[in-house]
This record gives C-alpha cells, structure tokens and sequence, in this order.
C-alpha cells in the first residue's frame, strides 16, 4: 500500500504547530551539548580553550566529528544559538513529515490518525529503557538528525528504493556513527526476512548486495578508512569495558543494571503493539510497511535479549559499543505509526470513547503512555464488541481523561504532556472541531506561537517557575550558581589558566572559556584519551564504588572534602592555578570569589 502524500493547508498547519511545539521548554547550552560544543569551537577556532584536556583530544577525528564540523562551518554564517535552533527545527520537522507520511501513505491511515502519530513521536518520549532510544532529544544532539534520516532511509528500503534509502542511512551515520548504520542493518534484515515469509524466491534477496555493499564502502572511507592513521595504544577489551560501560554509562549499556520497572514498561508497549495489530488488520494488512516494521521489531528484541549473554555476560567490546538498546527507537516508532493507523479509525467513528481514545495516548507521556496504550486498546477492543449508549459513552470517556491526567501527574513526564495536550488541541481543532478550517488553523498556530512567546519573556520575568516555561535560547540564558562563578572566571581571570572543577562542572570551559583538568561528562573516545580520562577522574575525584550516576555522587562527596594539601598536589600535577571547589569545603587561604553554593580559590602548587 503506497500512496502519494497530498498536503492540505490543515496537514501544513499541523506540521507547523508540531515542529515549533519542542520551543517550548527549549533547551540550549545544557545536557549532552556541553560535551559537543568545545569541540565545534575548536574546530572553528583552533586556539579555544587550548589545554583543555576534553578538548584537545576529543577534536581529533572520532564519532563527534562530522556533526560538529558541520556546526563549525555553519557558525561562520550565524552564531551558535542560532544554528542550533534552527537546526533543532529542521530536526523536528524532519521527524513529523516522516512520521506523518509513513503513517498516511504506507499504512492507509486518515490525515487525523497520521497527525496523532507524528505527535507522538514529537511530544511524547514512552519507555526509558536504557536512556537513549528517544525519537527526539530535549536538547539537539547528533541523534537529532540521525533518526528521522534512518527512519527515512528504513521508509525508502521499505519502497524499494534501495539506493535513496542508502543516502539517507549514509548521511544519518555521519551524524550519529551508531544510529546510521545500526538502522540500515536492522532494516536490511527486516527487508529480507519479510520477502522470505512472503514466498519471494531466496535469490531475490541478491537485489540488496549491490546497495548493501555500497553503504559498506561508505561507511568504511567516511569512517574506518579515517581512524585507520591513530597512533593509539589501543584498550584492551576489558579495560574499555571497565572504563566506559562498567564505570562511566552503565545505564546505557549494562541490561542487567536497568530497572526492572523500565523493561515492564517496554513488555506492556510491545503488548499495546500485538493489540494494534490485530486491530490494524483491517486497515494495512497489505501494507508493506507494517510487516517489514514488525520483522524489524522482532530483530531488534532479540538483539536485546542477546545483549544479556554478549555484553553483560562475555564483555564483548563490538557488542557492548554497538548500544543495542538504542535501536529500540525503531520499535517505538513502530508502536506509534501503527497507532495513528488504527487512531484515525477510531476518531472516524463518531463514538465519544473511540474519539477520546488518541487523546489519551497522546497525553499519556513517558513512563505513563504504554499503559496508557495498553489499557486503552484494550478497552476500544472491548467496546467495539459489545453495545454501549451514548451517554455511558461519554461518561467513560470522561472517566478515561481523568484517570489518564492522574496517571501521568504520578508518573508520566509532565513537561512533555504540556506538548502533548498542545498538540491535541491543535489535532482536534483542525479535523475534528465543527469550526472553519481558517479560525480553526488560526487559534491553533495563535496558541502555540503565545505559548512559545510567554517562555521567551518568562526567561527575564519568571513569573512562571517550570521547566516548559524556562527555555534556554542562549549562553545568557544558561543561570544558576555553576554558571555565576564560570562568567565570573571569564571576566576577571587570565586566559589559558587551567582550573580544577567540580566533578559535573562541564559547561564551565564553555561559559568561563577556560580549559579544565577533566570533568565527569566529557569522555573522549579516543583510546589513549579515555585511558587518561579514567586516570584523571581516579587522581581528582578519588574511588568510589558503583558505576554510572551512583559512582558520579561518590565522585561528588569525594571533592566535596578536599584538602587543600590535595588541591596542592594537583595544581602541581597538571599545571592548575586555579580551583573551584564547595563552598563548604575548607579553605584557610583567600578567596577570589564566592557565591550560593561554590567559591573560586588561587592554589600554591606542591610538589
């Protein structure tokens, strides 16, 4: 099933609320970026910052580079805020279109049930399991870009356009070195075993060698072919697997250490997806697409069960770096799409508990929404079975919207359900709403644009003290004692000084633009760099026990008692002069600068 994707000036309208809605709560400066942007300055300027440690190495070739010698060359034509905002629009843009069509025009679905899936993979994050198979990211990241190119590219495979869909894997894989071709592979796969089940003969399989092995050589010179010249002493499995996944991002790579509450919340979305099956029968079962979805759904949960046995098990370092649980963005997109399928159906109806149904999906946000999508398919099973009136029609749905509010308020991410309803109420207005499509179009394009603009002047005035109110555009937005003591630094200390920081202290050498010893966030990928990067952390931050957020604490309380006997010794180690440290921490010498929570120190080094 393929059609081609007609736009109404409702769809555009739509597609225009839904790019803009992540403005609100906007986010720059802050979550990974902090680890990405020293390098794009770098390799803008190649005298930031030098003997920042993170920086001097990280800006050699590696996984970041391609992404950030894009920001680079597109900083020579605007700032850096500016091109990441704009970039996180094309971002967002890119996902709802490809959502959006995929849903409409490879599954069958009305315009209605495909606004509902574009939605949801905008606004709405579902399952957590392993803290990176987001659809989109609350700050830009590299993924930003590469996900909705690898959708496109599992799209384009999908409609046999093989060498299209390469282009778009390709591109997605220099973003995002995993992403890319994790995505392509899946979808090969997916491809392949669908023809098979479909009693295609197993040499047309041949077809997808010559594409596939066109990738391949890409993917070989954009990125083997490159780090081939390193001069590393390379790791050796298990001391990367010590460094990087046991002690730095267990919870990213390590499924013996998620929370068992994340993988209930997967099996209860997987449930939601076999009922979306069965209901969607009607709708795509010849679709193409769904059961190409569907293969790659099974692809990618059975590589997550084998992650337990390769990485927790045997430490397999090519396993463990591929991230598996990532992939397990295709299954959310799967989940969604198949939703807004069956979702168009049912607000086609007329019937207020089938109507009020995608609703509640949507709204449901994070933790909240695969129950919510269980229960709710479920229940829309039940009641397109069985007689119900009208008026107990309308009470259920009430019943339902309640409920779904006070489920999400307990456990769903209620910064998102700000969107989520925001995107609801533009979804109702422009298809469902008996208003004129232009008033219709206005009030929704009218309240998002206010909603976006009270955040903008809320930022000075805060009148409002939440998150999806307080975005971030720019550096002078980024606030807090972290950020207070770094412009400080900028202002009044000499340049190329290096500082000892605060274990989570990474935006510093972006605020102050002064290099630091290493801080907790920033790992380099670069082999002897990590190597250094866990020897630093050990002679700073001291030992502490565990892995991930529970040894960042330990790391924590460690600075936190510092001597100044210690910072002494480390201000001779590494050339530090400087030093910021808790303002609780003892200081019996004097002090530059000191405010709420930390004071900036001059050292006498020792040796």
């Amino acid at each position: 099933m393929r059609r081609r994707l007609d736009l109404s000036s409702r769809d555009i309208t739509l597609l225009a609320v839904l790019t803009a809605l992540p403005l609100l709560g906007y986010q720059f400066g802050l979550g990974n970026q902090v680890e990405q942007f020293p390098i794009v300055e770098r390799l803008r300027d190649p005298n930031f910052i030098v003997g920042d440690f993170y920086t001097d190495s990280a800006a050699t070739f590696g996984p970041r580079y391609y992404y950030s010698l894009l920001l680079s060359l597109l900083t020579r034509i605007a700032p850096l805020p500016v091109v990441v905002l704009l970039l996180t629009c094309v971002a967002n843009l890119a996902l709802v279109l490809v959502t959006f069509a995929a849903t409409r025009t490879r599954l069958g679905a009305t315009a209605a049930g495909a606004a509902i899936a574009a939605a949801l993979a905008v606004a709405n994050s579902s399952f957590p399991l392993g803290l990176a198979a987001y659809l989109r990211y609350e700050s830009f990241q590299p993924a930003s870009l590469a996900v909705p190119l690898s959708l496109l590219g599992f799209v384009w495979l999908t409609d046999g356009r093989r060498y299209a869909a390469v282009g778009a894997f390709f591109t997605a894989a220099l973003f995002h070195p995993l992403i890319g071709p994790q995505s392509a592979m899946i979808a090969y796969a997916a491809c392949a075993g669908a023809d098979l089940v479909g009693r295609k003969r197993f040499s047309s399989l041949l077809s997808y060698i010559p594409s596939g092995a066109l990738f391949s050589g890409l993917l070989f010179a954009a990125w083997v072919f490159p780090g081939m010249s390193t001069r590393d002493v390379p790791l050796s499995s298990e001391e990367f697997f010590s460094i990087f996944m046991t002690f730095r991002s267990p919870h990213h790579y390590l499924a013996t250490t998620f929370p068992l509450s994340h993988y209930l919340q997967l099996a209860v979305f997987i449930a939601a997806v076999a009922v979306l099956v069965v209901q969607s029968r009607r709708i795509v079962e010849h679709s193409v697409l769904r059961t190409r979805l569907l293969f790659a759904t099974a692809i990618v949960l059975a590589l997550c069960a084998a992650s337990f046995v390769l990485v927790d098990g045997l430490h397999n370092r090519m396993a463990a770096s591929a991230q598996i649980f990532r992939a397990l963005l295709v299954v959310k997109w799967a989940g969604f799409v198949l939703f807004g399928a069956v979702a168009g159906r049912w607000l086609s109806t007329g019937r207020p508990l089938l109507m009020a149904a995608p609703f509640a999906v949507l709204v449901a946000t994070g933790a909240a929404q695969p129950l919510v999508m269980l229960g709710v398919t479920l229940a829309v099973l039940l009641a397109e079975r069985m007689p119900i009136g009208r008026r107990a029609e309308i009470a259920l749905a009430a019943v339902l919207l309640v409920a779904v509010a006070g489920v999400t308020i307990q456990i769903g991410a209620r910064e998102e359900a700000v969107r989520a309803a925001l995107a609801g109420l533009s979804i109702g207005l422009l298809y469902l709403a008996p208003v004129a499509q232009v008033p219709g179009s206005a009030i929704a394009v009218s309240l998002t644009l206010s909603l976006i603009a009270f955040g903008w002047f809320n930022r000075e005035l805060n009148l409002v003290d939440r998150d999806i109110f307080q975005p971030t555009y720019q550096w002078a937005d980024v606030k807090g004692d972290d950020a207070d003591i770094a412009r400080w630094v900028k202002a009044n200390t000499p340049p190329g000084a290096v500082w000892i920081t605060p274990p989570q202290f990474e935006a510093f050498r972006l605020l102050a633009e002064r290099p630091i010893v290493v801080d907790w966030t920033s790992i380099p990928f670069q082999e002897d760099a990590m190597r250094e990067w866990r020897r630093r952390i050990r002679v700073v931050y001291g030992d502490a026990p565990g892995g991930g957020f529970v040894a960042l604490q330990g790391l924590e309380r460690n600075y936190r008692s510092i001597t100044p006997e210690q910072l002494a010794q480390l201000s001779a180690e590494f050339d530090a002069p400087f030093a910021v440290i808790d303002r609780e921490t003892p200081w019996p010498g004097a002090i530059l600068y000191e405010n709420g929570a930390y004071k900036a120190v001059r050292l006498e080094s020792r040796p």
